[in-house]
């Protein structure tokens, strides 16, 4: 999280809060009567648990938005489809599984090394061979 540019303080408190919060849902589920346990339901305490459950919902994808859970796996693939529009969907897995696992990314060139299209993503440009 913290290389996405949270610290690692904020972070923690978003995903505490976020649990607390889903903790105080399963309690309000066990003791809030919203039910006679007869399949009756009392309309105000319903709204209630309604109104709680979308709450936590809420705070689901927001901490799922903020903290970038699911948009990296998806811009890391169009990123590599622009840059390597060659590139098999393999390949781009690949690429995009290493990067997510180790947390680098590549330096990106403006055009590819050589006409076969390798050393697109060189680790510091200084590396590269002839550059």
């Amino acid at each position: 999280m913290a290389r996405i540019g949270f610290s690692n303080r904020r972070t923690i408190a978003y995903l505490y809060a976020w649990t607390l919060m889903l903790a105080g849902l399963a309690l309000a589920l066990r003791f809030v009567p919203y039910s006679d346990h007869h399949g009756h339901l009392h309309t105000g305490w319903t709204l209630v648990m309604i109104a709680l459950g979308l709450l936590a919902i809420a705070a689901s994808v927001y901490l799922v938005y903020v903290l970038e859970i699911l948009k990296f796996r998806r811009l890391d693939t169009t990123r590599l489809r622009r840059l390597r529009p060659d590139a098999s969907a393999a390949e781009i897995e690949r690429d995009v599984a290493r990067d997510f696992e180790t947390g680098e990314m590549d330096t990106v060139s403006a055009k590819p090394e050589s006409a076969s299209g390798s050393a697109v993503f060189p680790r510091v440009a200084g590396d590269v061979a002839g550059g």
